[in-house]
């Protein structure tokens, strides 16, 4: 695991903050392992259970667990009527970073429902080389992870410029 402080070669710091149930995962070894920077906010994760109950609200099993037997996580942006029990405070984590580390894969929870995390970021390596990330290879390669997975709705966004790129 790489902590903010670890790299001794690193050339930049990457900060990743997230509410919702997308995530973003880093490559670390040429692609053969995955560092998730991200956390899935669930409401049945017990810190998340007990921050909705805490306040007054209640989480159920409608389909899946649900709070307010709404929302299918716990954080997000929006959902403005399900305050205070959905919060929109991000959990931020800050990671060194440096030439090595190529790009980090953000991609909606319906991916990860599908693959794990190292399994992404071998498709995302493999689409980068492959289509060179134009544009118009970028909504290929979202179209062919679409048929990977069948009807189910995925959206990958790719961050390959940083500081360590001098972008």
């Amino acid at each position: 695991d790489k902590g903010a402080n670890a790299n001794a070669n690193a050339t930049a710091t990457l900060f990743c903050a997230n509410v919702g149930d997308a995530r973003a995962v880093l490559p670390l070894g040429g692609g053969a392992r995955a560092l998730r920077l991200s956390r899935d906010f669930k409401p049945f994760d017990d810190d998340e259970y007990e921050r909705v109950q805490a306040l007054g609200g209640f989480v159920s099993h409608v389909g899946c667990w649900r709070t307010m037997g709404i929302l299918a996580m716990s954080r997000a942006i929006g959902d403005l009527f399900l305050k205070p029990y959905v919060s929109a405070e991000p959990e931020v984590r800050s990671i060194a970073i440096d030439e090595k580390d190529e790009f980090v894969v953000l991609a909606s929870d319906g991916i990860f429902d599908v693959f794990d995390n190292e399994q992404v970021v071998r498709i995302a390596a493999v689409g980068r080389s492959r289509w060179q990330m134009s544009p118009r290879n970028l909504k290929a390669m979202h179209m062919w992870m679409r048929m990977a997975v069948g009807k189910m709705y995925v959206r990958m966004t790719f961050i390959c410029e940083s500081a360590c790129e001098g972008g």
